[in-house]
């Protein structure tokens, strides 16, 4: 299914986990200055769990769509 893509695929793996990366310590700092942690940490659980189903939801359609995208064969 990913002969010849791996690179490609890994990469877009690779974005997804920096993204969700960047978020959960954004997320973290900003709650860990305010007095309000527990309701905001919940806020923040569920922003990063609304995340982690959109990356769901990426990686599916990806690898449906992955028979259709052009790719070319390695020379080696």
């Amino acid at each position: 299914l990913v002969k010849g893509r791996w690179w490609k695929i890994f990469g877009f793996f690779l974005v997804l986990f920096a993204l969700s990366f960047v978020i959960g310590i954004s997320i973290s700092t900003l709650i860990s200055f305010t007095k309000y942690s527990t309701v905001l940490g919940a806020a923040g659980n569920l922003i990063l769990d609304l995340y982690a189903l959109f990356a769901v939801i990426c990686v599916t359609v990806y690898f449906i769509n992955l028979d259709s995208l052009p790719h070319r064969k390695s020379e080696s």
